[in-house]
């Protein structure tokens, strides 16, 4: 459980285009807090283990700018994320994975014609509910003091992951935003 303070908050104002440098102009001040709480479960029996964490958290700004507003959402206001995660153990050396994760979407500063919010509209508006489900395979073998490590798996078998973590993540585009990953540890 939390609960943060923050002092000087500055975001662009409603219905802004930047157009010179002069950034007095299309910025306002304010203030903000922060709350939340977490917890997390995690559960083994012989061959299976179950991964699961919740969040709830809260991320608020009021501008005196725009004291109509009142407290809103800051940009990075996402109210729920809960993720899981299930293995199976197929050998001593090799098991098969099942994740997910579901969150709220963030808020909105644009329309859908990538043109800056209204007053009226002004953080009132949320991307749609991200989900996403993974599935992956790991190989570990030891010689010795050295460890070997193979993981190979697909993101996003199915969901809708946010635009925003598909420009940032995604480097190949199958169809339906699947990512497969791969990667060789080695420990010496």
């Amino acid at each position: 459980m939390y609960y943060k303070t923050r002092r000087n908050v500055l975001a662009l104002r409603p219905d802004t285009w930047v157009e010179d440098e002069s950034w007095q102009k299309y910025l306002m001040v304010g203030n903000g807090d922060s709350y939340g709480v977490k917890g997390y479960l995690y559960q083994h029996w012989k061959r299976w283990s179950l991964q699961l964490s919740y969040a709830y958290s809260r991320s608020r700004e009021w501008f005196g700018e725009l004291p109509e507003k009142g407290k809103v959402p800051s940009l990075y206001d996402v109210p729920h994320q809960l993720g899981g995660a299930l293995s199976y153990q197929l050998t001593t050396r090799s098991s098969f994975s099942v994740g997910g994760m579901l969150r709220s979407g963030k808020v909105r500063f644009l329309n859908e014609d990538y043109e800056p919010l209204s007053v009226d509209d002004f953080r009132e508006k949320r991307e749609p509910l991200n989900y996403r489900v993974d599935v992956g395979y790991s190989y570990r073998k030891s010689f010795g003091e050295k460890l070997l490590l193979l993981r190979l798996g697909v993101y996003n078998v199915v969901g809708n992951p946010s635009e925003e973590d598909i420009l940032s993540f995604y480097s190949v585009h199958w169809r339906g935003n699947c990512l497969p990953y791969g990667s060789i540890c080695f420990k010496f």
